[in-house]
């Protein structure tokens, strides 16, 4: 099923290659290509999810990978595929992501809260801790307060 979803994409990404400039602009096909690229991504996302539940997590990593494909920067895709890619011991791939979705969105703490994870988990304890220290105070100057209030336990 998967490589059937991915070759689906594909297909996708070489019809919109054939279509000529004056086509591929016009309003009408861009609403199209904007309302198939977000719920196909979103269907993508939820099978990664179904997969990381049943811990099939190189399934995962290739329904994020895909939904990735076409929306390039979901900081929320790139941090669930670090997360499955670290639990198929990746950890070279899952720090990639990691920082990735640092570069993202830099006043997040999340991307810093996955790179400790890696970090922690691939034995790299003094960069671990780094990550982890600025993972705080990320979540202390955050202006949400949902961010702030899972500050708390630490």
């Amino acid at each position: 099923m998967i490589d059937r979803i991915a070759d689906a994409v594909e297909c996708f990404r070489e019809m919109m290659s054939e279509l000529g400039e004056e086509t591929k602009w016009h309003d009408e096909y861009r609403a199209w290509v904007f309302d198939f690229k977000q719920r196909s991504s979103e269907k993508l996302d939820h099978l990664g999810d179904t997969a990381v539940g049943a811990q099939r997590y190189d399934e995962a990593v290739s329904h994020y990978s895909t939904a990735l494909s076409l929306i390039l920067s979901s900081p929320q895709a790139i941090l669930k595929r670090s997360k499955a890619r670290l639990a198929t011991g990746s950890w070279k791939e899952a720090l990639d992501d990691a920082n990735e979705v640092i570069a993202l969105d830099p006043l997040s703490p999340w991307g810093y809260e996955m790179k400790h994870a890696v970090l922690h988990k691939g034995g790299d304890y003094d960069n671990a801790a780094d990550a982890f220290e600025t993972m705080l105070t990320k979540m202390a100057e955050s202006p949400d307060p949902d961010v702030q209030r899972e500050l708390y336990p630490y």
